[in-house]
């Protein structure tokens, strides 16, 4: 689960630069791109992240059950 939502980060971030590791949350706007497409997939980058957190958790704790 967690692992699709860390591709959807790295789609949206991207899209957003050329770098998607994490640097490219202090990147600035590309030239062209309309201030509302870049906040927007910002946003989309910040919720797949917080998925991605969300979803190892969840993985880590039914591991430690089976355990």
């Amino acid at each position: 689960f967690w692992d699709r939502s860390l591709r959807q980060r790295t789609k949206h971030q991207r899209r957003k630069s050329e770098d998607a590791s994490l640097k490219a949350y202090e990147m600035p706007k590309p030239k062209g791109m309309w201030w509302w497409t870049y906040n927007r997939l910002q946003r989309a980058a910040e919720r797949a992240e917080s998925r991605a957190a969300d979803d190892c958790i969840i993985a880590a704790r039914r591991y430690l059950k089976m355990g």
